[in-house]
């Protein structure tokens, strides 16, 4: 695809020689709080199929839904926007035609409030505001996470690996670092022993609850900066990078700018340099570039955050305004994944910021083109909307939270001339 473009080759004979040094080039997407609209997926994919990532992480569970249709629980799914199984599986085939994995991600038992729906007490809470999976002693809560564990696993049969979430748990009495040990240490055995695949949990997993089993080949995906990726590689811990202060997209919006990420402050970077005193790079198996949704969803919509987030921005969370949503999400994903991406691949330390640039300017005007002919293909056909107003990904400012630009989406399509129902 960097060879050919607009239906021409620029060679008529070429060898090519070239690997990666990691084999994990990932980019997770937050569907649990806003739903991702499925023609943005399809451009997310090529966008990524482009940059030579392989790996998209569904993080389809959090406070605001669980984004599969369940049929073991159909309660789950009640007034909520979910993927039907057709959808996934139109998905999984157009990633897999371009060398991408999708990976589900079922975050248990902290983020868990989007299971209240199920009102027969098939899943049990450590308080009233039941933001936290309990694992109780008669083990209801575990059997029925495993039921769900089972759909999930038939829903993405071509993924060698499966995320059971782990981060952000906090003691509440019986619901201690004990009581999610075992249940996470349970979750990983089944996805081990029953599903044969390998489990990935949150860096929390063997840092703070002490609960990863090494033995089933568990994956740590570290997103905390306090994650010591040298002290996991050194045990033996196979472990993704995503620290946060580096590799959300979503968080270094305006905090990481085009000559931050020039001069290896974030994004790219040498994962295994910074990352402690040694890195067991037969341990590191890459990196994920992370694009989460919190900070659209309105405080009511998505429980557990500061009054203060998400609210004036709270508009795009419905469905009305999936397309200005969709510009907006695309725009701070694109281009600065590329920068992740070639890290991931294969970073290059000797590379001056006058060639850096010039690679990423190349790169994102190619993105623009890509991204914007394959929504095109797919909205109509998921009703997204007939004027989808689009900008070029390099004068956008792809910033996500209020204070973290000056002028709210709202006023910022406004401003463009483009109408916000209300």
């Amino acid at each position: 695809s960097q060879i050919c473009t607009a239906g021409f080759c620029n060679v008529s004979s070429v060898s090519i020689y070239d690997k990666p040094t990691y084999p994990h080039r990932g980019l997770l997407i937050d569907s649990g709080r806003r739903i991702i609209p499925v023609p943005v997926i399809y451009a997310i994919l090529d966008g990524m199929a482009a940059l030579r990532l392989n790996a998209l992480h569904l993080h389809l569970t959090d406070w605001a839904g669980v984004r599969w249709k369940s049929s073991s629980f159909p309660r789950l799914n009640f007034k909520k926007r979910y993927y039907s199984k057709l959808d996934l599986h139109k998905l999984d085939l157009f990633a897999t035609d371009r060398g991408i994995t999708i990976y589900p991600e079922i975050d248990v038992p902290g983020h868990a409030h989007c299971f209240a729906s199920v009102e027969k007490g098939e899943f049990l809470f450590c308080d009233t505001k039941k933001w936290q999976l309990f694992n109780d002693p008669g083990g209801t809560t575990l059997s029925n996470l495993k039921v769900l564990v089972r759909e999930i696993s038939s829903l993405f049969p071509n993924s060698p690996i499966i995320h059971i979430g782990g981060d952000e748990t906090e003691d509440k009495g019986s619901c201690n670092k004990e009581n999610f040990g075992a249940l996470t240490l349970a979750l990983q055995n089944e996805v081990s022993k029953v599903h044969h695949r390998r489990a990935v949990v949150w860096n929390e997993v063997p840092e703070v609850l002490s609960a990863l089993n090494q033995k089933t080949g568990t994956i740590a995906q570290c997103w905390s900066p306090t994650c010591n990726i040298s002290r996991l590689t050194s045990e033996g811990i196979f472990t993704i990078m995503s620290r946060y202060d580096s590799f959300y997209l979503d968080h270094t919006s305006t905090t990481c700018s085009l000559m931050d990420i020039a001069s290896q402050r974030c994004l790219w970077d040498d994962i295994a340099r910074n990352n402690g005193d040694t890195v067991y790079t037969r341990f590191l198996l890459g990196g994920e570039a992370t694009m989460w949704t919190d900070e659209y969803c309105p405080h009511d919509k998505c429980v557990g955050h500061a009054d203060t987030w998400g609210g004036k921005i709270g508009w795009l969370f419905h469905k009305r305004h999936d397309a200005l949503f969709a510009q907006n999400f695309l725009s701070v994903i694109f281009p600065r994944l590329a920068a992740a991406a070639g890290t991931f691949y294969r970073f290059n330390s000797t590379l001056s910021k006058e060639m850096f640039l010039r690679r990423y300017l190349a790169a994102s005007y190619r993105l623009d083109r890509r991204i914007y002919q394959e929504m095109q293909k797919h909205r109509h056909e998921h009703n997204l909307g007939q004027n989808l107003y689009t900008c070029p990904t390099v004068d956008c400012s792809g910033c996500t939270m209020t204070h973290r630009c000056d002028v709210t989406w709202e006023e910022y399509f406004r401003s463009a001339g483009v109408k916000i129902a209300k």
